[in-house]
């Protein structure tokens, strides 16, 4: 019998917040799951938005390899993706998911309860549907059960009982705390040595605060919860943009006032944690935005095993089918399986690519590039305004201070590399494309000629 496997996506989660937390964060269960598995602590989204992410996860492949992207949410995927091989093999496929029109395209043949992802919550009904289904699904095994939560995405809202120093130094760490009790119900309801449990965010977010003379301001607030609840609401969708613009011109104001009372400058970190917004300004590939937790847990795993090597997203899939023992069928995959490095075997890396999602405040502009362990190197999508960005992270590991005039000569490498990235891909998609029409040409002739037996 195939093991179950528990896929667990905590949107807008950083990495830090998992592998750095505060001791004042309690995240027992989160840790918990560490212990009993691996670790990955530095793994890179494709994408600082939730369907770039899933897209690519989910077929294992780059952006520009995964879909067609006709608008910010909506992603059409061009090729098979891991829940039809999971189906294949035997595998009930359910999930709980936020209402999102990406869904009706990255997973056509998927079994899904939605949820509203600005009123439905853990604590309000969510958490229980998910521990019914996760009993439910205990006389269907093998199962396969995706649940993208939206608890630890911002706005912030958590219950009253979290409400206190000892869950967190502020509202986002309590609403992590929060969060974290949450899976430990679920664990409760597993067998975690007879299950696989993937627990990964899709992007990462800014977290808003800033350490000033051994005291800590937060810049979360979770005052706009209830208004912010209550707008969205009763806003048509077409009028979210421009309501989401209006929140974060508010939230600008107040913060504003809050760094006059700092009396400092802001480091280039600090200053692009407090403005910025994934959708809005700063909108580039910084490693708060797609560098993401991953834990891989359960099934008799090497216990409390930290890797510190970069890995990818797009790498969790065929590390499940080498674990299971499922025969991946993806072609022209990206990603890779992550066992031999789980195993202390040779892994080689590469380099890992990413993009925006649309600029709410500029459409036309976007960005993408490409990450390494040592360097990470992105553009501007807009042609009139090129901006370059290239850091240094193993010396500059906040991203403060940008090379790209002063080291051209790892400029031109950088981009050549992703130049040649995307050109091999699209080059194997093209030679993919000229064999499956063949194919298909020749199957369309033998079938008017009535020789399909002779195929």
């Amino acid at each position: 019998m195939k093991p179950n496997i528990l896929f667990l996506v905590l949107d807008a989660l950083p990495a830090k917040i998992c592998f750095e937390s505060s001791p004042d964060s309690k995240t027992p269960h989160i840790k918990k799951l560490m212990n009993n598995g691996i670790s990955f602590k530095q793994t890179i989204s494709c994408g600082d938005e939730t369907p770039i992410s899933f897209a690519s996860m989910f077929t294992s492949k780059f952006p520009f390899n995964a879909g067609i992207r006709p608008s910010l949410w909506k992603y059409k995927l061009k090729s098979e993706n891991y829940i039809q091989i999971l189906k294949k093999h035997g595998y009930k496929t359910y999930a709980t998911l936020p209402k999102m029109s990406a869904w009706k395209e990255i997973f056509s043949d998927l079994k899904i309860d939605y949820y509203i992802s600005h009123t439905d919550r853990l604590f309000n009904g969510l958490g229980e549907k998910v521990i019914k289904k996760i009993k439910d699904d205990k006389s269907k095994e093998p199962w396969f059960y995706l649940v993208h939560l939206m608890d630890s995405h911002k706005p912030i809202y958590y219950p009253k009982e979290f409400d206190s120093d000892k869950f967190g130094i502020d509202d986002y760490e309590r609403m992590i705390s929060y969060v974290d009790s949450w899976i430990g119900k679920f664990l409760e309801n597993i067998d975690i040595e007879k299950t696989l449990i993937i627990l990964c965010s899709d992007h990462g977010d800014y977290v808003r605060r800033i350490t000033n003379k051994g005291k800590t301001t937060s810049f979360e607030y979770k005052t706009f919860a209830n208004p912010t609840k209550k707008i969205k609401k009763i806003t048509p969708s077409i009028l979210e943009p421009t309501i989401t613009k209006l929140l974060l011109k508010i939230r600008t104001l107040i913060t504003n006032v809050k760094l006059m009372k700092i009396g400092r400058e802001l480091t280039p970190f600090e200053k692009r944690a407090l403005t910025g917004a994934r959708t809005y300004t700063n909108h580039f590939l910084f490693d708060e935005l797609i560098h993401v937790p991953l834990i891989i847990s359960g099934l008799g795993l090497e216990k409390n095993k930290e890797i510190n090597e970069m890995v990818g997203l797009i790498d969790i899939f065929p590390t499940i089918c080498d674990i299971i023992n499922v025969n991946d069928t993806i072609m022209n995959k990206d990603g890779k399986s992550l066992l031999p490095l789980i195993k202390n075997k040779n892994f080689q890396e590469r380099p890992i690519y990413s993009e925006t999602s649309l600029n709410l405040k500029n459409s036309e502009e976007g960005g993408y590039g490409i990450r390494t362990s040592k360097y990470k190197f992105f553009t501007s999508s807009s042609q009139k305004n090129k901006k370059i960005h290239l850091y240094d992270l193993q010396n500059d590991p906040l991203e403060e201070i940008n090379l790209a005039k002063s080291h051209t000569d790892i400029v031109q490498v950088m981009e050549k590399l992703l130049k040649d990235l995307r050109n091999s891909v699209k080059n194997e998609n093209e030679k993919e494309f000229i064999k499956r029409k063949i194919a298909k040409k020749r199957k369309n002739l033998l079938s008017d000629l009535k020789l399909n037996d002779y195929e």
